[in-house]
């Protein structure tokens, strides 16, 4: 994908839970994205698994709506603007800059 697709909008974490919230810089290792924290992690976090994405299109079209919905309210660690999503499927890697 290039890199003129999609843009970072938000990245964002939390101590546990959701929301998360917006923070302007973040270090992303193999255990995920430093000061985000998962009360479950039996399913979240930690080696082999990847921060989560979710798009600002869908936030905007949930507030449109009369959702009280923003960044970080699905949970997502990086929310995202303009990327085509078909390709993203299982195994796929991608890259943030």
């Amino acid at each position: 994908m290039e890199a003129s697709e999609a843009r970072i909008v938000s990245l964002n974490r939390s101590l546990g839970g959701i929301p998360k919230s917006p923070v302007p810089f973040a270090r992303v290792t193999r255990d995920g994205m430093e000061g985000d924290a998962q009360r479950n992690l039996k399913y979240h976090g930690g080696p082999g698994r990847a921060p989560t994405l979710y798009a600002v299109e869908l936030i905007d079209a949930l507030a449109a709506g009369g959702h009280a919905f923003s960044p970080g309210a699905a949970g997502e660690n990086v929310t995202i603007a303009g990327l085509d999503w078909n390709p993203v499927v299982p195994g796929v890697r991608l890259r943030a800059r």
